[in-house]
């Protein structure tokens, strides 16, 4: 059976996905700040690698998860940008660069990033999606990047 783990995997967006992987009879762990099977702080490199070291042989990784401020453009600060950029684009850039020693090497394994309706993190997950050519991931991993509006 395939394992898979869902950042985000309570919210609006990772509900969705657990239930379509359990249709599909995948294993689902999920993960988050304050719920899921495990905790994870995206903005904390050391608590992505303690999430990789405590949840181990996973096929997939899904990342519909981030912190981020939402405002109208004229009440944005740049110290409550910052939690968007350190929560939602470095965060799921961190889970992809120190998860990849981490993920299974069967087969071709998935990383899976996902936007949830808004403008704003549109611009930040178009950079993390050019990236994806640029990220030369081992084991035959593959970098899918994904925008919702649920």
């Amino acid at each position: 059976m395939k394992r898979a783990l869902v950042i985000g995997g309570n919210g609006t967006l990772g509900k969705a996905v657990v239930a379509k992987l359990r249709d599909y009879s995948v294993e689902v762990i999920t993960a988050g700040r304050q719920s899921g099977d495990v905790q994870v702080d995206m903005t904390s490199t050391e608590s992505i690698t303690t999430l990789f070291e405590t949840v181990r042989n996973i096929d997939y990784v899904i990342v519909a998860a981030g912190q981020t401020h939402y405002a109208k453009l004229e009440e944005l600060t740049p110290e409550n940008n910052m939690i968007s950029v350190q929560g939602k684009l470095l965060g799921q850039v961190n889970i992809v660069l120190i998860g990849q020693h981490y993920i299974n090497d069967k087969g071709v394994s998935r990383w899976s990033v996902a936007s949830y309706k808004t403008t704003l993190l549109r611009k930040a997950h178009q950079v993390l999606w050019s990236m994806g050519p640029l990220i030369r991931l081992p084991k035959r991993q593959r970098l899918s990047c994904h925008e919702a509006f649920v």
